[in-house]
């Protein structure tokens, strides 16, 4: 059988058609098996997200065992738990002037039943009960004279004290107390009503609790302008911001304090908008410790990132990339704060060394994040490219001198911002307990009460008397500012 040329060329121009489409094929499978090991990689690792390497709360995580139990930054002391040698326990210990005393007569022998009711005391055994004394509301009345002057003729009647404006009226001692479970024990309003009905049988209705709330809210205006003009003043501050429901809509919970002073304040929007309007960090030129969100770069500030946010970043990284440089900055940033920690003398020539080495790291990653993550010129659209965790976290290490704040100026405790985020975490705490706020004006109240609760808890005063003081013809109890 005779082959022509002219077959043979036809048919390995099919075969070549076949050809390129299979090496199309492919391709197009390649990029897909990429994409989907990228996509595969994504997911293991959100997954593996706890509280040790994300920001997810403690709470959130899976029962089970962890990879490595002793992700905490904490060391052992090296001492036995329990209490230490030298400390001030709190047993509780019997009275000397006991309010009430209760004899027990041994007017008879257990043993042979004689009379014992004239024999000599030889010792008096005590033991003691400490109680609550029965809870009795107490009213108390005021009486103005009424008289007519028998000169002029006109009546007169004396003033009643300024804080009773009412016929029937509850006292600051009840203000004070409803104001302490509201808003510091986050017991909801419902659940408020039946305390104060099983203990005092004293029945307050839902909206007086909210008139209650919204007094000390007024009367502490000026309260919290004080504490926003010291803390402007102030040498270091924390800020940090947490999210909210009220009414079914976002609202933002800032926080802003400092060792003496808290002030919480709500908005609607999480940015500079807010920040400025809180009024603090507009005049504040201090260092301000935060976790990176990018409106506080908007203030004349020295910057102290949070190191706590960036060690649970590269945690992250360490656990589910092949990348070096997450184990080299960590060790850096531990060593730092543990020379610090234990009064280890740095001079110069040691600060530039911890400081170059750091920088070098920070390098160093960046060739690695661009070798493990190379950019996807595959992707359409407008705008920018999607980066890597890894390059979003080497941006931050960038900012050499605002990690290293805490290095710098000497002072560990800038080493986290855990400051600003336990004013915060109670937010959350009332979200679970009582739910989401219902109104703007509630979120605000809440904020305000709250920020001056933790201002005099700072301060070592007694919150109760302190949110009584709210009420009382005195003066509002302040901190003593030095």
């Amino acid at each position: 059988m005779e082959i022509k040329i002219e077959d043979l060329l036809r048919k390995i121009a099919e075969l070549e058609h076949q050809l390129s489409k299979a090496l199309a094929r492919i391709e197009e499978l390649e990029k897909e098996n990429k994409k989907l090991k990228a996509e595969n990689a994504m997911l293991k690792a959100r997954l593996g997200m706890n509280s040790s390497n994300s920001s997810f709360p403690p709470s959130s995580d899976k029962f089970g065992k962890k990879k490595d139990k002793n992700r905490s930054l904490r060391k052992k002391s090296g001492k036995a738990s329990g209490g230490q040698i030298g400390h001030k326990g709190s047993t509780l210990e019997k009275v000397d002037n006991p309010d009430f005393v209760i004899e027990l007569p041994n007017e008879i022998c257990p043993h042979c039943a004689a009379n014992l009711k004239d024999v000599k005391v030889e010792e008096v055994k005590t033991r003691q009960v400490f109680d609550i004394p029965e809870i009795k509301i107490n009213v108390t009345e005021y009486q103005a004279h009424l008289k007519t002057c028998p000169h002029c003729n006109k009546k007169s009647i004396s003033e009643f004290p300024e804080n009773v404006t009412h016929n029937a009226q509850y006292g600051a001692n009840i203000k004070g107390l409803i104001l302490n479970l509201n808003v510091y024990h986050c017991l909801p309003y419902k659940r408020l009503t039946e305390l104060l009905i099983d203990v005092f049988n004293l029945k307050i209705s839902e909206g007086t609790i909210y008139n209650t709330l919204k007094t000390a809210h007024t009367k502490l205006e000026k309260v919290e302008n004080f504490f926003k003009e010291q803390l402007a003043k102030s040498e270091v501050a924390h800020a940090d911001e947490t999210g909210t429901k009220v009414n079914g809509f976002r609202r933002w919970i800032h926080s802003f304090s400092n060792d003496k002073l808290t002030v919480l304040t709500s908005h609607k929007n999480r940015g500079k908008k807010a920040i400025v309007e809180a009024g603090i960090l507009p005049n504040f030129h201090g260092i301000l410790s935060h976790d990176c969100w990018y409106a506080y770069d908007c203030f004349n500030v020295t910057h102290a990132l949070c190191n706590a946010h960036l060690l649970r970043e590269l945690n992250f990284l360490e656990e589910n990339t092949e990348l070096k440089f997450p184990t080299k900055v960590k060790d850096i940033l531990i060593t730092l704060k543990d020379m610090i920690d234990s009064g280890v003398e740095i001079d110069e020539k040691t600060e530039l060394d911890f400081y170059l080495k750091y920088m070098f790291a920070v390098e160093q990653g960046y060739l690695e994040e661009r070798i493990h993550y190379p950019l996807d010129n595959t992707q359409v659209g407008k705008g920018k490219k999607k980066r890597s965790k890894a390059f979003n976290l080497l941006k931050r290490l960038s900012r050499h001198a605002d990690v290293l704040t805490f290095f710098l100026e000497r002072d560990s405790s800038l080493f986290t911002n855990n400051d600003a985020e336990r004013e915060i975490r109670n937010v959350k705490i009332k979200s679970k307990v009582q739910g989401a706020f219902r109104s703007d004006l509630g979120s605000e109240i809440y904020c305000r009460v709250r920020g001056y609760i933790a201002t005099m808890k700072k301060n070592g005063q007694n919150q109760y008397e302190a949110l009584k003081s709210i009420f009382e013809l005195c003066d509002i109890m302040l901190p003593v500012i030095s």
